[in-house]
Parts: C-alpha cells; sequence; structure tokens
C-alpha cells in the first residue's frame, strides 16, 4: 500500500501489507536485483554462445572478443557498477576459449586499455601470449 508518492521525484512510502506492527523501517530492498549477478550471466551467455563455434577448441591459443556496444542493460550495469567490476570478474572459459575480452565501444574509437576487459581461462597456457595479454596489470 502506497501510503506517500511526492509529485516531483521518485520517493515512495509505502507499506507491504496491511498489519501496521510488523512495520520494519528500512531501505527498499534492490528491486532491480544484482547487477553483479547480471553481468557474470551475460558474459557466461556471450562465452556459452560461442565455445563450440569457428573451431575455437582446435586453434589455440584464442580469443573471443564481445562488444556489447548495442547491450544498453550491459552498459548500464557496469555504469552503476564502475568499470572495474569486469576486471573482477572470473568467468568459466572452459576448454575451448583461452581469452575473453569485453568492451562497449564503438567503432569510431580504438580500443584502450581502459575500454577493454581481458580475463584468461583457467585452461589457457601460461606461455601463451594471449594469456600474458590478459595477466598485465
Amino acid at each position: 500500500m502506497t501510503l506517500y508518492k511526492h509529485p516531483e521525484s521518485s520517493l515512495y512510502v509505502y507499506l507491504e501489507g496491511d498489519n501496521v506492527d510488523a512495520y520494519t523501517p528500512g531501505i527498499v530492498p534492490d528491486r532491480t536485483g544484482s547487477l553483479r549477478s547480471y553481468i557474470e550471466c551475460a558474459l557466461q551467455e556471450a562465452v556459452k554462445a560461442k565455445e563450440n563455434s569457428n573451431g575455437l577448441r582446435h586453434h589455440h591459443p584464442n580469443l573471443l572478443a564481445v562488444n556489447y556496444l548495442l547491450g544498453s542493460d550491459f552498459q548500464t550495469a557496469t555504469a552503476l557498477r564502475g568499470r572495474g567490476v569486469l576486471a573482477e570478474m572470473a568467468p568459466q572459459l572452459g576448454t575451448n576459449i583461452d581469452v575473453l575480452a569485453v568492451s562497449a565501444i564503438g567503432i569510431d574509437k580504438r580500443l584502450t586499455r581502459e575500454s577493454v576487459a581481458v580475463a584468461a581461462g583457467s585452461e589457457c597456457c601460461p606461455g601463451d601470449s594471449l594469456s600474458a595479454i590478459a595477466s598485465r596489470p
């Protein structure tokens, strides 16, 4: 039940249920869900969609580049969590993909270290040049 709604902002005061005695003051739970979980899921979906494509299992080392330029949900999630959240992710790349590179940059811009997040899979050999790229700070 909405008790108060400010007409010029997003302020709502509401009560869930009819029992006022059961009211516990606090902040409304995050109704958008976990941004981190969304980002992890999006990365895993990208890996899953490509892990058996283009004969990647026969060509090592390899790199899967994913651009979320058109993914407004992904861009919003990373903007709210901060670009550094991609560097914290450890997507499961399996045995077919050695390195995952993720960005959300347009074709009119050049990729830079700041605009792309790179992660090496656990199966990737440490001596591979792509693995060396992924492990750079």
